[in-house]
């Protein structure tokens, strides 16, 4: 196989350090992406380059968030997604098939939230 370290990194971050073979189904379907061998932004920096303003945290659009909504997600487990990948639509739906046994706790995470919580009563 032929990728960069930048590459290995985004992959091990983007399924957690979970296993290889992991990491590389990741590697296959996510190589031909923009930003594959960019470095990984610094930590804290929310993954976001470029404008749209910082601030209170990252501004998912509407339309990402729905069509996040349309595979099954709720809109803050999208919010979640989108705010953990920068707000790239395949990534976090990538983001969120690749946490479902999981997925409130990394979508707390993701948010700032201090725990799994989960129990917010389904109000959409």
């Amino acid at each position: 196989m032929g990728f960069s370290e930048n590459g290995a990194r985004r992959a091990a971050l983007a399924v957690s350090n979970s296993s290889p073979e992991a990491a590389t189904e990741w590697v296959f379907a996510h190589m031909e992406d923009a930003d594959f061998n960019d470095p990984l932004p610094p930590p804290g920096s929310s993954g976001q380059a470029g404008g749209g303003g910082g601030g209170g945290g990252p501004e998912a659009s509407p339309e990402a968030i729905e069509m996040l909504s349309a595979m099954g997600f709720t809109e803050r487990q999208a919010r979640g997604a989108l705010a953990a990948t920068g707000g790239a639509v395949e990534r976090a739906a990538d983001w969120l098939f690749s946490r479902t046994d999981d997925l409130e706790s990394a979508v707390a995470a993701a948010l700032g939230e201090g725990g799994g919580g989960g129990g917010g009563g389904g109000a959409a």
